[in-house]
């Protein structure tokens, strides 16, 4: 699935944009499990103004703490056509002028993942009270 976290949602769009999702899901957070706030179509797009790609996509909007902005899930990468490449941190999807590559941050990766390491101690710390 795509998730698009509560915090990034409330950046720019209001709660009365969402529509109710009451279907739950897991294996997000550790040991947690919740029913999304609600689901919501936005229109993403990625690339330059000389090649990019834009699509409607459905995201859950669940409301984790959480290092990241947004899950794209395999519904997302299978309607971009997408190929992720982890170890390049590199995203390759076709465009309409050749390939487009979005490519990450290897220190801002960093940082993400060493926050949703605190974040999930801190998660196991208290479900252990």
């Amino acid at each position: 699935m795509n998730i698009l976290f509560l915090k990034t949602f409330e950046m720019r769009i209001p709660r009365s944009e969402l529509r109710q999702s009451m279907e739950p899901f897991h294996g997000v957070i550790p040991g947690a499990s919740a029913t999304p706030a609600g689901t919501i179509t936005l229109l993403v797009t990625f690339g330059d103004p000389e090649n990019y790609r834009t699509e409607y996509m459905q995201f859950e909007v669940a409301d984790f703490e959480t290092a990241y902005n947004a899950v794209l899930g395999r519904p997302g990468l299978a309607k971009l056509m997408a190929v992720p490449h982890y170890v390049y941190l590199v995203l390759k999807m076709p465009g309409p002028n050749g390939f487009i590559s979005i490519k990450g941050d290897l220190k801002r990766a960093f940082e993400c993942d060493r926050e949703s390491c605190t974040l999930a101690d801190t998660l196991i710390a208290v479900q252990d009270l």
